[in-house]
């Protein structure tokens, strides 16, 4: 079990429901479709500040989750 700190539950809960939108290169994985993050944040009306902040903290969630799929087995 991983700890989450209370300010960041609405970027993973943004990240698990939407975990599903992957961009896939001839390498494996190569990163999140944000359009559909950018979508969501608009259709939620978020806040310029929050929305920045947001994005930022999918990048770390995005950045440690792909080191995690293009790992060598």
């Amino acid at each position: 079990m991983v700890d989450v700190w209370d300010e960041n539950w609405d970027a993973l809960l943004l990240f698990k429901r939407l975990s599903t939108q992957w961009r896939v290169g001839m390498v494996g994985v190569i990163g999140l479709d944000m359009t559909v993050f950018f979508h969501e944040l608009d259709r939620k009306k978020v806040p310029d500040d929050l929305y920045d902040e947001m994005v930022w903290k999918l990048g770390i969630i995005e950045g440690a989750a792909l080191k995690h799929l293009n790992k060598k087995h």
